[in-house]
């Protein structure tokens, strides 16, 4: 991160429902890691977007859950 701030994973379906929101706290400058895993436990095969956010940025991406 540029910044450090408040940091937001959320994940929609490809149809554009919020499915998760889960706010993960102040994160620090610089780069940090973020487990994905137990994000994505209990939802159903198929793809989604997974999104985060600070105040500055939003960085989204596919994710295949086999």
């Amino acid at each position: 991160m540029e910044k450090a701030g408040p940091l937001t994973a959320s994940v929609y379906s490809l149809d554009g429902r919020l499915l998760i929101n889960n706010p993960l706290g102040y994160i620090q400058k610089g780069t940090n890691r973020i487990e994905i895993g137990e994000m994505f436990q209990n939802l159903s095969s198929g793809t989604y977007l997974f999104v985060v956010r600070n105040a500055d940025k939003t960085f989204a991406t596919k994710v295949i859950k086999p």
